[in-house]
C-alpha cells in the first residue's frame, strides 16, 4: 500500500473518519476531486492528519486504537510498538526505523483478519498472548510444543 493508502485506511477504520473531498472545475470544462479535511458525523476533525510523519498524529491513533493499553519503546537502534484493544486484539511491531512506523504498523495489524490476540489457553489455561482466532484458541507456547 502506498502512504496515502495506510493514512485513508488508518483515518476511516481505526478514527472512524470520513474523507471529505471538494470537486472544482478545470479550465478544460472537466472536473478533478481534491482532499479538503477529514470529517465525522459531517464535522471538520482533521486536514493535515499524518501519523506515519507526525507523532501527535501517531498517539492519537495509538490512544483511538488501543486506549491506555499500548507502549512504545526505543531499543537496538529502532522502535517497537504494542497495543492490546478492548477486544484482545494485540498490534506488536518490532523494530521500525521511527516512532511513528511503530505506532502505524502496531495499529494496521489489529485490521488484519488473522491477528493474534488475548485470552485464556485452552490447554494449558494461562491467560496469554494466542495465535489468530483460527488456531481454536492455542496460546505460542503450547502451539510448539
Amino acid at each position: 500500500m502506498t502512504e496515502q493508502q495506510i493514512i485513508e485506511t488508518l483515518a476511516t477504520k481505526v478514527m472512524g473518519w470520513e474523507k471529505h473531498e471538494v470537486e472544482l472545475d478545470l479550465t478544460d470544462g472537466g472536473t478533478q476531486k481534491f482532499f479538503d479535511s477529514w470529517r465525522m458525523n459531517g464535522r471538520e476533525v482533521a486536514t493535515h492528519w499524518s501519523p506515519l510523519h507526525n507523532i501527535a498524529d501517531a498517539i492519537q491513533l495509538a490512544e483511538q486504537a488501543f486506549g491506555e493499553e499500548w507502549i512504545l519503546h526505543k531499543h537496538d537502534g529502532g522502535y517497537s510498538c504494542k497495543g492490546v484493544t478492548s477486544n484482545g486484539k494485540i498490534g506488536n511491531e518490532y523494530l521500525e526505523e521511527t516512532r511513528e512506523g511503530a505506532i502505524c504498523n502496531a495499529v494496521q495489524q489489529i485490521l488484519e483478519e488473522y491477528c493474534n490476540y488475548l485470552g485464556e489457553c485452552v490447554r494449558c489455561k494461562d491467560e496469554t498472548e494466542l495465535m489468530p482466532y483460527y488456531s481454536n484458541g492455542i496460546c505460542l507456547s503450547c502451539s510448539e510444543g
